[in-house]
């Protein structure tokens, strides 16, 4: 099986008497987004420390364009771009990734289910004043429900 390549990227393979760069029998099982080419040999990225990013978070063994920046890091750690500056992603990044997932989450539930007792509260604070107030704790319920439905997660949780 032989390695189709795009600067050191392997983006298929094909086999057969054709161009390309023989994988090697012991990486034939990689997935072939963890393997590139050096310039000489096709090769593992668990074996690297030393990456190039390019502007998609793709980690590279060589620096084929001036832009990538270099970063020291495992190739499976996760990356955040921070103020135009590749880093690893660290736990506290996680945990605000965790936190703005909830809050979507909320926000959809909020829209679809509490908004509209909202909606019937506000009218009957007009039209029906009487009626207010059981509306009112129909909402909040609601509001209630759909928070414990999706709790924050604490620091401690992300962290393990």
């Amino acid at each position: 099986m032989k390695a189709i390549i795009d600067r050191d990227l392997i983006i298929g393979t094909v086999s057969g008497h054709c161009d390309g760069i023989e994988i090697p029998v012991y990486l034939k099982k990689h997935k072939l987004d963890t393997l590139r080419f050096d310039g000489e040999d096709i090769v593992s990225m668990s074996q690297y420390k030393k990456f190039y990013i390019d502007e998609n978070a793709i980690k590279h063994v060589i620096q084929h364009n001036s832009a990538w920046q270099p970063l020291v890091c495992d190739f499976d750690d996760e990356l955040i771009l921070d103020n135009n500056i590749w880093r690893i992603k660290n736990n506290s990044d996680k945990y605000y990734e965790a936190i703005d997932r909830i809050k979507a989450k909320r926000r959809s539930d909020y829209t679809r289910e509490a908004d509209p007792l909202k909606n019937e509260y506000d009218y009957d604070l007009i039209a029906n004043p009487s009626n207010a107030e059981v509306k009112k704790h129909k909402w909040i319920a609601k509001v209630k429900e759909i928070k414990a439905r999706y709790p924050f997660p604490s620091e401690a949780t992300i962290n393990t």
